[in-house]
């Protein structure tokens, strides 16, 4: 049964098979210390990579903090609009609303006065 799965797998996916492969590979080779033949042939290049790959990542970090304020700033200067459009509604909605009850006095029981009804 183990066996049919992994024919199956291998003609469906047979690059998974070989990227699955090279990780395995890969992370063996990371536990193994390396040889001193591979320190003297590949040491140079490991120390130039590594101080490449520190620089491009730096210039990630930086490049994603920069797109992270002006990301966080924009959201902020729209939800400010945003919330001064809402109150400009809301506030022309009250306005619109007590225009029409003080435009409408017959519409209260008894065309009763509220403050007349608080001695005022």
């Amino acid at each position: 049964m183990l066996s049919s799965g992994f024919g199956q797998l291998l003609r469906e996916q047979p690059l998974a098979l070989v990227v699955a492969g090279l990780a395995a590979g890969a992370a063996v080779a990371a536990l193994l210390p390396a040889t001193d033949l591979e320190e003297r042939t590949l040491g140079g290049a490991r120390d130039a990579i590594s101080g490449m790959t520190g620089k491009v990542g730096g210039n990630l970090i930086a490049a994603a903090t920069d797109a992270g304020q002006r990301l966080t700033q924009e959201v902020t200067e729209r939800a400010t609009e945003g919330f001064k459009e809402l109150a400009q509604e809301v506030a022309g909605q009250f306005e619109k609303k007590a225009m029409d009850a003080a435009d409408k006095p017959d519409e209260r029981p008894g065309n009763a006065n509220p403050l007349m009804n608080r001695g005022i």
